[in-house]
């Protein structure tokens, strides 16, 4: 079980992007679904956006401890932050287009294709997380206000 429980662990070592390349990919993809955020996301934060989450992004694939955890984090805090489900899927497609260029395709495409996928899943795990709590706390005060408009007739 030890091999899910890392991001970084992988059958072999993988080329990362530069943080440039995958910053200016999350950019393009956070762009390209800027409209479909449940808060409104300034157009001029995206790239400050982007630049953070390919920082973030990077540091845990280079990490050999144990990242799924702080990946699921990063997704909590994303929803918290009200970037929208395709926003979230865009930079999961993004970093996977990134990786799994060139370099990683000369024997290392499983090993990429691990890395990117243990990370989405646990960035994903952690973005419906925070998007199911805040469901419930939305029920939770329709369930309060109805109990207290019906209380007072």
């Amino acid at each position: 079980m030890a091999e899910n429980t890392r991001i970084a662990q992988h059958n072999g070592p993988i080329v990362l992007p530069s943080q440039d390349a995958l910053g200016a990919a999350y950019q393009q993809g956070l762009q390209e679904a800027l409209f479909s955020n449940r808060l409104m996301i300034a157009p001029r934060r995206i790239r400050d956006l982007a630049h953070d989450e390919a920082l973030f992004a990077l540091e845990m694939l280079r990490s050999a401890d144990n990242a799924q955890a702080r990946v699921r984090e990063r997704g909590q805090r994303l929803a918290e932050q009200g970037l929208g489900l395709n926003s979230v899927l865009n930079l999961c497609a993004a970093l996977r287009r990134v990786l799994l260029d060139e370099p990683n395709r000369n024997g290392l495409f499983d090993s990429a294709l691990d890395a990117v996928d243990k990370f989405a899943h646990a960035l994903l795990e952690g973005y419906m997380a925070a998007c199911q709590e805040e469901v419930r706390r939305e029920q939770q005060r329709t369930l309060a206000a109805y109990q207290r408009s019906t209380t007072t007739w």
